[in-house]
């Protein structure tokens, strides 16, 4: 065995396995609640990643100067009696976890230290086939009953799902692995009962063929994919018909109900209360860790907009930067893509990152280190 395929097979497993973490806390009936340990396996997972980053003797000076101007920012929109200084340093935690891991998996794949499609294929067969198995078998359930794979979060288990599915898509790994990824992701989501990934993955589809992208993509596929659209399309209206006749929807991905968890409609009435907040500051915000929070009296299911009211859209600003910059680490040979899909790739990738904040992936180790792997993939050039 090549050591790079070993070493793509080891990096998916731990990557996989810091996704999953809660699933093994849960089996040892060490935790009952979903991220209940995230604070203290953020700080370890940070540690090691920026160890590994040290080692790797890669220090790009933009990084630490970004890194140095929000935690000014941060700081100075904190010093007030009522910020939460525990959710400062957690934020700035998660922002250089965000960071130090993209450049850690940058220097892994274009190292080729780790063979990209091998990373692939082992992280979709264990984020999307083997954990979801061990989920079942160990009969673990996420809050309002549903299925969370290996985990305890359905929506963290849904998102995880959809970046092991985009990284795979990005590899180009031939038809019959897209297809039982594309497959395994989809029953994955709807499973879990979580709406945006699998709007993420429908539109995510959707741009490669409207981009012309498709045609290095294994067109075949698609015919499949096009039954299969069908076949989902069949399944909304047939829900739309159960829910005019019977008076609600036969699945939480059409649901509007309130839930446990937070439903649509409970989330939407949060997003407006801190939209009003913001709009007393001029749209601005910034006042200060853990606002926005206190504001709504619940965790408001939606990062970005959180980082708005509690650190000001200039925070929001640093943090798309930092995905700009993550992002042009990937800029390909102008052959190595269609122009339309050069031009509205980064567009996508904000747009689904923030359909994937809309369920706290920024505050869980794992998915924001799995995120930093699909920031890698997300531009890279067919050739590798």
């Amino acid at each position: 065995m090549k050591k790079s395929t070993f070493n793509a097979f080891l990096f998916a497993l731990v990557i996989s396995m810091t996704v999953y973490i809660d699933g093994f806390l849960a089996i040892a009936h060490a935790i009952t609640k979903a991220g209940q340990y995230n604070p203290a396996i953020a700080i370890i997972v940070t540690i090691a990643v920026v160890a590994v980053f040290l080692i790797m003797r890669r220090f790009p000076v933009w990084l630490v100067g970004v890194l140095f101007l929000a935690f000014i920012l941060m700081a100075i929109l904190s010093v007030r009696d009522e910020s939460d200084l525990d959710k400062l340093f957690r934020d700035y935690i998660y922002l250089i976890l965000l960071v130090t891991a993209f450049e850690v998996v940058k220097g892994a794949l274009r190292g080729g230290i780790v063979d990209l499609r091998i990373f692939a294929r082992w992280l979709g067969l264990l984020v999307l086939l083997l954990f979801p198995i061990l989920g079942v078998i160990s009969g673990i359930k996420g809050y309002d009953n549903r299925f969370a794979g290996f985990t305890l979060s359905p929506p963290i288990f849904a998102n995880a799902a959809l970046l092991a599915y985009l990284i795979a898509r990005n590899a180009r790994l031939g038809w019959m692995w897209t297809f039982i990824f594309f497959i395994a992701s989809v029953a994955c989501i709807v499973l879990s009962g979580t709406r945006s990934p699998l709007v993420t993955l429908v539109l995510y589809e959707m741009f490669l063929f409207g981009t012309g992208e498709l045609a290095s993509r294994n067109r075949g596929i698609y015919y499949i994919l096009l039954a299969l659209g069908i076949a989902v399309i069949s399944l909304v209206l047939f829900d739309l018909y159960t829910t005019i006749t019977i008076g609600h929807s036969s699945s939480r991905i059409f649901s509007s109900e309130d839930s446990d968890g937070g439903s649509l409609q409970t989330r939407s009435a949060w997003y407006l209360l801190i939209l009003n907040g913001l709009r007393d500051s001029f749209f601005i915000g910034g006042y200060g860790a853990g606002a926005a929070e206190r504001l709504t009296g619940f965790i408001t299911h939606f990062d970005i907009l959180r980082y708005w009211y509690d650190y000001s859209v200039f925070y929001v600003g640093i943090f798309f930067f930092i995905l700009w910059k993550a992002f042009r680490c990937n800029v390909t040979d102008r052959g190595s893509h269609t122009t339309p899909y050069r031009i509205f790739i980064f567009p996508f990738v904000c747009i689904s990152t923030i359909l994937m904040s809309m369920h706290n992936i920024f505050q869980s180790p794992g998915m924001i280190v799995i995120f930093a792997g699909y920031l890698n993939c997300s531009n890279i050039r067919k050739g590798r």
